[in-house]
């Protein structure tokens, strides 16, 4: 069993689109595609089936959580650690709500990781500056 600093035991759980609250962190669980079905032999699908393929499936990459900015059913408008903005339909992902704790960890690392990126391109680019005008 994994215990956090104050010994208490998280876990994310599956949250209905009803549930989302705007501020919690939630990460996606799986994800939804569906396609027209079809057959090869000209038939139709199944019997009671409503002609259309559907496939649930984990992502390859885990995606940090995001935080959940506005809510109207069944779309839910996030923004990640990045500042990127976009919005997931509920009828295509599953989402899980993260301990707020987790949340906050995530996007402050995520964030000093974005920031050190930045100040080493800038860094990089004022050395460059520097050279050009010594080799003038």
């Amino acid at each position: 069993m994994i215990l956090e600093k104050d010994n208490k035991v998280r876990i994310a759980r599956q949250v209905r689109p009803d549930d989302i609250c705007v501020g919690s962190f939630v990460a996606v669980l799986c994800e939804t595609y569906e396609w027209p079905e079809f057959s090869c032999f000209g038939g139709g699908g199944a019997a009671g089936s409503d002609g259309v393929q559907r496939v649930t499936l984990v992502p390859n990459e885990t995606k940090p959580p995001v935080l959940v900015e506005a809510v109207c059913v069944p779309f839910v408008f996030v923004v990640d650690a990045g500042g990127k903005r976009q919005i997931f339909d509920m009828r295509r992902v599953r989402l899980a709500r993260v301990s707020n704790q987790f949340g906050r960890a995530v996007f402050a690392a995520m964030s000093r990781k974005k920031s050190h990126k930045k100040g080493r391109k800038k860094s990089h680019k004022k050395d460059r500056k520097k050279s050009q005008k010594r080799g003038k």
